[in-house]
């Protein structure tokens, strides 16, 4: 990431764990990212989005990172708002186009059946809860005012992200703090369920790469190789320095929800972001484990 970005890059979501990620990693390459915070720029409020994004030239680049996630409501009311900062947002974009976008989506639009072979771009979406509603909503709205206004447009599907900084939400950020703090790491559940995780910094330098290439395109976005969360569990015991015990525990409440058997193909973005090197889910723990200075 060692390419200089022309002109502004406009961070939405930068308080967020993927935004202060983002925040850290392109202000390294680039020394001129904007994050406005909550205070400074409400996405439900139109004038203000007409505002901030209406000093934005063909040089600038913008990052809809922004979105109430699963974890602080996955509601109706959580997925309106969701579609109305979309909204918002692509409204200010046809009126004002930057040089450039990026979309944060997720891989949960394809839904909650088991996948029994990788699902791809181009597979029917089936999002079945209000928030994987909201991202594919999102998706289409900002694909069309991208069109409009003749402006590249590069939309990300994610699948679980993990890494230092994530304040211990995802569930690689949890078991490794478990393990680290109580020699322990709890699966909930038979942990069979399966699905692709990615390393935070990996996903930093593909969004750098889209930035400078002004890559238009839909791409699911990780390993392309789905694991289970026992697996996940074991290769975070593995890298500890000293034992850690697995448990199991019951399932929490709504665990059902989320897909079981989730397998995504990466092909697209492994040929589109050929200089981009993603870590595998082992290597990819290893790494964050070194941040934290576990040898």
């Amino acid at each position: 990431m060692n390419q200089k970005q022309k002109g502004r890059i406009l961070l939405l979501g930068a308080e967020g764990f993927i935004g202060s990620c983002l925040m850290k990693r392109l202000k390294a390459a680039s020394g001129r990212v904007e994050g406005p915070s909550l205070e400074e720029l409400d996405l439900l409020k139109p004038r203000q989005v007409k505002s901030v994004l209406g000093r934005l030239t063909g040089e600038d680049s913008v990052i809809m990172a922004a979105a109430i996630t699963r974890l602080s409501a996955n509601t109706s009311g959580s997925m309106l708002n969701n579609i109305r900062m979309a909204s918002h947002v692509a409204d200010a974009l046809e009126r004002h186009p930057p040089g450039r976008a990026v979309y944060l989506s997720t891989q949960d639009v394809y839904g909650t059946a088991d996948s029994r072979s990788p699902v791809d771009e181009h597979s029917a979406p089936k999002p079945s809860d209000p928030y994987a509603i909201s991202k594919l909503a999102g998706e289409h709205i900002l694909r069309a005012a991208a069109d409009k206004a003749g402006i590249p447009l590069t939309i990300f599907r994610l699948p679980g992200v993990y890494g230092h900084g994530g304040g211990g939400k995802s569930a690689i950020n949890q078991m490794v703090a478990s393990a680290l703090a109580d020699r322990m790491v709890s699966v909930h559940g038979d942990g069979s369920a399966v699905r692709d995780y990615l390393w935070v910094d990996d996903f930093c330098a593909l969004v750098n790469a889209a930035l400078e290439k002004s890559v238009d395109g839909l791409f699911n976005a990780g390993t392309g190789r789905a694991h289970s969360i026992r697996d996940m569990a074991r290769f975070i015991a593995d890298r500890m320095p000293f034992p850690v015990e697995i448990r199991h525990s019951p399932a929490p409440e709504g665990a059902s929800a989320r897909p079981r058997g989730l397998r995504v193909s990466c092909a697209t973005l492994k040929a589109k972001f050929r200089g981009v090197s993603i870590h595998s889910l082992p290597d990819g723990i290893g790494a964050y484990l070194s941040q934290l200075g576990v040898r």
